[in-house]
């Protein structure tokens, strides 16, 4: 068997390569959380890469990423989310809604999550694919409907847990695309930086998943 350690090298190293080759540019660096961002073909918006470590348990974080109905206490802009659906124990539908300011309207988005963990390094993933015809829209919400990304965690065990987010959502409806690309910079900022906060309250530090194995 591979030692976990060395796996979780392995899976850095090959995903380092990787980013280096797909056209990421770095764009903000600060407090601990690290973002960078590339245009998407065919589109005038970007996609956002990003990047923070936190002191806790892979449980804890997964207990906030796992639950759509916690994302209005962490995620940046959220005005209403919870869970649609839960299809298996590891995958589910979440519904978002993200507050925009006026005249904009807000956006509605449902993702589809589906959580696996790799047994040898222990590492989670998160793969989140827009769901735009799960249920019909709300007259006074614009659906989104091109979205998708992935969570990765990677326990360090050193007590750390390394957080990568990355994500894409075409906004639709009469958004500018600075505007829009803006947010990109913004809402990976915000949400890993309240992430961080909310992920040391007791009842997220005392979930339990059993069907995955816990690192610290």
């Amino acid at each position: 068997m591979i030692p976990r350690s060395l796996a979780i090298t392995f899976c850095i190293l090959i995903s380092n390569i990787v980013f280096a080759e797909d056209g990421w540019e770095l764009r903000k660096n600060e407090d601990g959380i690290i973002i960078y961002t590339r245009p998407v073909k065919d589109t005038p918006y970007s996609e956002f890469k990003a990047n923070t470590k936190v002191k806790t348990s892979l449980f804890s974080i997964l207990a906030l990423w796992a639950d759509p109905d916690t994302y209005v206490e962490w995620m940046f802009n959220c005005k209403d989310a919870g869970l649609l659906k839960r299809e298996t124990k590891t995958a589910l539908y979440a519904y978002i809604v993200s507050d925009l300011p006026w005249p904009l309207m807000n956006r509605e988005d449902i993702l589809f999550a589906d959580t696996t963990q790799d047994p040898a390094s222990g590492i989670i993933t998160i793969v989140l694919t827009g769901k735009p015809d799960f249920m019909p829209p709300k007259p006074e919400m614009v659906r989104v409907q091109h979205a998708y990304g992935k969570v990765v965690l990677i326990p360090s065990g050193n007590g750390e847990i390394e957080v990568n987010f990355n994500f894409f959502m075409n906004p639709g409806g009469m958004i500018p695309a600075s505007i829009a690309n803006l947010n990109v910079l913004e809402f990976p900022f915000f949400t890993l930086k309240k992430m961080r906060e909310v992920v040391k309250k007791k009842k997220y530090q005392e979930t339990n998943f059993e069907f995955f194995t816990n690192y610290k």
